[in-house]
């Protein structure tokens, strides 16, 4: 079963309540410019720089799909060959490489949470990079538990057909 989302205010519309920030310069919320409305950016040169906010209802064992937009905010100062932006949950961290000329760009991981952490974090400027990234349209949801594969169902039947068959076995003897 789907679960509602679980980030905060993760479209940035009206402001950047529900986010924490370190090592920002000056406001990350930008009032336009988001895809569409508001969004956040990360800047502060050259140093890493974080948003992030704590997640409830997080549920040990259960899958997780983190979807965000990230463009490059100034087009500018990024690097071609190393990550410097990127998200972090539950101690898995997602990096990625942000071009200067990279417009909103649809962003999606999924992980099983073990419990480890539940704050929800995104970064610029990582590995020592002057990655200005924006962030935008940030969503996390359980993944919806469907019907068991065709293989599982073929297991279970044959696991079934055995016990049954272990069963009759015994009675005679």
């Amino acid at each position: 079963v789907c679960k509602a989302d679980l980030v905060t205010n993760g479209t940035f519309d009206v402001d950047a309540s529900g986010w924490a920030t370190s090592n920002v310069d000056g406001s990350f919320y930008q009032s336009g410019g988001g895809n569409p409305g508001g969004f956040a950016i990360l800047n502060n040169s050259p140093m890493l720089v974080e948003m992030y906010q704590t997640i409830s209802g997080l549920n040990v064992g259960s899958w997780y799909t983190l979807t965000w937009d990230m463009e490059s905010a100034y087009q500018c100062c990024g690097s071609s060959d190393t990550p410097g932006a990127g998200a972090s949950i539950d101690g898995n961290t997602y990096q990625f490489i942000v071009l200067n000329t990279q417009g909103w760009t649809d962003y999606s991981e999924t992980f099983q949470y073990t419990g480890t952490s539940n704050v929800l974090t995104f970064m610029a400027q990582m590995n020592g990079t002057d990655t200005d990234a924006g962030f935008d349209n940030i969503s996390l949801n359980a993944v919806s538990q469907g019907a068991p594969e065709p293989a599982t169902l073929t297991l279970l039947g044959l696991g079934s057909l055995g016990l049954g068959v272990l069963r009759r076995l015994r009675r005679k003897v």
